[in-house]
């Protein structure tokens, strides 16, 4: 992998995993277009998805230390009923494990089969044009004025096992999910990137598993390309708060069928 190689696709990991555009369909395609697959994939996956994992971490981090500190409560079940009901924290931290529970089904029952769409750059680009759709009716879905509750974290959960599929935007997906149920925008935007960090992780340590060797790992490139993915993942995240708060996920329709157009054609 080169430095220019590490560079976009740092760039393409960061701003396409928090930006409604799909990273899974974007990188799908730079891996027709890069060699994606050559030796050390694996390792690169693990360093860009680490680098979009600390985005999150730094932009939400007085969220996750209340998190970390209220998930302590899970190891008292005698009194989860009582934490759910007057602890806020508590109660994000048992809607982020519900919400991850059907994206972890669907992730492990049906790997290989949405692995193999990766290679189908005209399917992808058919699911981008569905992300964009999504996205263009998102306006419809006004929200309302409640922070995420349990309806909300159910289709919120199910549209994220949906954005497994290459192509399909997890937070433009989730983001409108929680709309359509009720959920009030600034709400709805953060759990929606509290929750990502499960799937992140998740993806973390599936690809750690498929590392065989690293003894010819190109640590320079690779560093950079971390480095790379959590800079525009940051700009990235903020940048999508602020349109998910002023209701403006629809800007990036037409860009997501402009692309899926282009890799219908390709594919």
């Amino acid at each position: 992998m080169t430095y220019g190689n590490a560079v976009l696709l740092g760039l393409i990991q960061g701003l396409t995993e928090f930006l409604p555009v799909s990273s899974s369909g974007h990188l799908a395609i730079a891996r027709n277009l890069l060699d994606y697959d050559a030796p050390g994939g694996a390792l690169v996956e693990v360093f860009m998805h680490l680098g979009t994992a600390l985005s999150i971490v730094v932009v939400f981090l007085s969220d996750i230390r209340a998190l970390l500190v209220s998930s302590l409560g899970l190891a008292r079940p005698g009194a989860w009923r009582s934490s759910y009901t007057d602890d806020e924290s508590f109660r994000t931290v048992v809607l982020i494990l519900w919400a991850s529970i059907p994206a972890g089904v669907v992730g492990l029952l049906f790997k290989d089969d949405i692995e193999s769409l990766f290679d189908r750059i005209g399917v992808v680009g058919g699911l981008l044009c569905v992300t964009g759709v999504i996205l263009a009716l998102i306006p419809l879905a006004r929200g309302g004025q409640k922070g995420v509750e349990f309806r909300t974290a159910t289709a919120m959960g199910l549209a994220q096992a949906f954005a497994i599929l290459p192509g399909i935007s997890r937070s433009g997906a989730t983001i409108s999910a929680g709309l359509c149920a009720g959920g009030a925008r600034a709400a709805v935007g953060r759990f929606a990137f509290l929750m990502a960090l499960v799937p992140i992780l998740g993806a973390v340590v599936l690809h750690l598993v498929k590392i065989e060797d690293a003894s010819a790992t190109p640590w320079g490139p690779l560093l950079l390309g971390t480095a790379v993915a959590f800079a525009s993942g940051v700009g990235a995240l903020l940048l999508l708060l602020r349109f998910v708060r002023r209701g403006h996920l629809w800007i990036f329709a037409p860009y997501c069928i402009a692309v899926g157009v282009w890799a219908l054609s390709a594919g």
